[in-house]
């Protein structure tokens, strides 16, 4: 059984994703650059998502089932220099959060936080998915 829907899936598989997907010298490249801007520590739970997912970009922008969908970057770098934002919207988290992009047509960032929950946030923090499956599922189906 597929991880995503067959919609999900093939808009991943357009945008460059694949099962086993790595990306471990990009993953090795933000590391340092968001330790070096924001003091950013990469976790277990950012790494993993980012090996897998780093650098697609989806940019379809539709109606949706609830609401449009739009695009998104997953680019942990995009948010370089907004690690104030990051830490103190980590306290309203109650973990650790670590970006991973940009959504909403690039008015939000995507982040991951260690209790692997993916959050859109920008003034605020929302709870986009559980798990970064659960979240594609949401920004690509627009729910």
């Amino acid at each position: 059984m597929s991880r995503f829907s067959v919609h999900v899936e093939n808009i991943l598989t357009e945008a460059g994703w694949y099962p086993g997907r790595q990306m471990a010298d990009l993953v090795a490249s933000w590391k340092v650059t968001l330790m070096a801007s924001d003091g950013f520590q990469m976790f277990p739970t950012a790494e993993r998502v980012l090996l897998e997912f780093g650098g697609l970009s989806v940019t379809q922008q539709e109606p949706g089932e609830m609401c449009s969908v739009e695009p998104f970057t997953l680019d942990p770098t995009l948010a370089v220099y907004e690690g104030d934002r990051f830490h103190e919207l980590s306290s309203s988290a109650n973990t650790r959060l670590y970006p991973l992009g940009e959504a909403s047509n690039f008015h939000q960032f995507l982040a991951i936080g260690e209790n692997d929950f993916i959050y859109l946030l920008m003034n605020d923090l929302n709870l986009l998915g559980k798990n970064i499956d659960e979240a594609l599922e949401r920004l690509l189906r627009g729910f």
